[in-house]
Order: C-alpha cells, then sequence, then structure tokens
C-alpha cells in the first residue's frame, strides 16, 4: 500500500479511480449512502467556465462527467478547482439537478498593505492593527489568512449549459465583490497616507 492509498483509506475513500486526473471516489461523504467523485483542475485564469472547450483543453473527459451527474447518470462529483494565474478557488458539488458552489479569493498578508513610508516597528504595529480591524470589520480575516468568498446552493430544471453559466455567475459575484472591496480598502486604508500599484495580484 503507498502512502497515498493509506491516506484516502484514512479519509473513508473507497478506492483510486485515476480516469479523469487526479480523480478519486469516496464514500457517504456529503451524499447519503452513495459515492462522490472528486477531481482537482486547472483553469488557468479562472474558478469555473460554462465554455466546454476550456474543460476540454485543461481536462478532457470532466465535462462529460460533470454533465452524467447533473443527469443523475453517474455519482455526485465534486470539483476543487485552483487557476494557476490567479490566487482564487472553487469547490463545486454537482448533484443530480443540483449544485453546491463556493468561490474564494486571496489577498496576500498584512504586511504587505503598510506602505513603505511608514517606518518604525511601532508605526508599522499600528498600521497593521487598522488593516486588521478593517478586514475584520469586512469578515475577510479567516485563520490569519485574508479571503473573499462567494457561494450559491440551489437545483437547476434547465438544460446543462445553463447550469453551467449559473455556477459560473456565482465566481462572477465573487469577482465583483473582490473589486468593490479593494475599491474601499484602498480608498479608506491605503490612500488616506499613499497611493500605491495593488500588491496583492500575482504576475
Amino acid at each position: 500500500m503507498t502512502k497515498q492509498d493509506g491516506t484516502l483509506l484514512a479519509l473513508g475513500a473507497v478506492a483510486l479511480v485515476g480516469t479523469i486526473g487526479e480523480l478519486w471516489r469516496r464514500r457517504g461523504s456529503r451524499a447519503e449512502g452513495g459515492d462522490i467523485d472528486v477531481a482537482q483542475v486547472n483553469l488557468k485564469r479562472s474558478a469555473w467556465s460554462a465554455d466546454e472547450s476550456a474543460w476540454e483543453e485543461r481536462e478532457p473527459g470532466l465535462w462529460k462527467r460533470m454533465y452524467q451527474a447533473y443527469r443523475g447518470e453517474a455519482p455526485p462529483i465534486e470539483i476543487h478547482s485552483s487557476p494557476s494565474k490567479e490566487i482564487r478557488y472553487g469547490e463545486v458539488l454537482i448533484e443530480k439537478g443540483r449544485v453546491d458552489a463556493t468561490f474564494s479569493a486571496e489577498w496576500h498578508d498584512l504586511g504587505s498593505f503598510v506602505p513603505d513610508e511608514i517606518q518604525g516597528e511601532e508605526e508599522v504595529d499600528l498600521k497593521k492593527q487598522e488593516i486588521r480591524a478593517w478586514l475584520s470589520d469586512h469578515d475577510m480575516l479567516e485563520y490569519g489568512e485574508i479571503k473573499i468568498r462567494e457561494g450559491a446552493d440551489f437545483e437547476w430544471t434547465g438544460d446543462f449549459y445553463s447550469f453551467m453559466a449559473a455556477i459560473d455567475a456565482v465566481e462572477a459575484r465573487l469577482l465583483e465583490k473582490d473589486r468593490d472591496l479593494w475599491k474601499r480598502f484602498d480608498r479608506e486604508i491605503v490612500r488616506p497616507r499613499i497611493s500605491f500599484r495593488n500588491p496583492k495580484r500575482l504576475e
């Protein structure tokens, strides 16, 4: 038994499937009495897409597998998405006619937001406290990390393409929330002292 096999068994997994990327099957997690397939995917620039070609390019066969889960022709599938070009994550559970989706975006640590003009340990600590208080007031602190979340749990009776577009809209709301919070943060915390280029984006 490999170390990975032992880890999966410890989590209650039945066996590795290995048919779609890093897909594996586990029993009785979030689905009563059934199995759930779990897949990791990197769509490069987004955590979700309503474009079938984007999925086929990055993870061939996964679009069809999600369709089968939506139709009830296969066990539910949980997608863990992490685009390599962005600091965003998605966790989407697709079952027959329904979805439970959560998308999140991360900012860098507190220290990256302290302007260079602020010198001295005491001044830096005071600025960090100010930043931490603002982030806490906007529910963005999570176990020491700065995160923004957007989620949805709904049933769907339309076609699969509109279903995927509805999930894509959840990530779009996350992006809108992210932009709005950054503008407010920049206006209320950053610009009162100095204006500088957004440090939270990775090149």
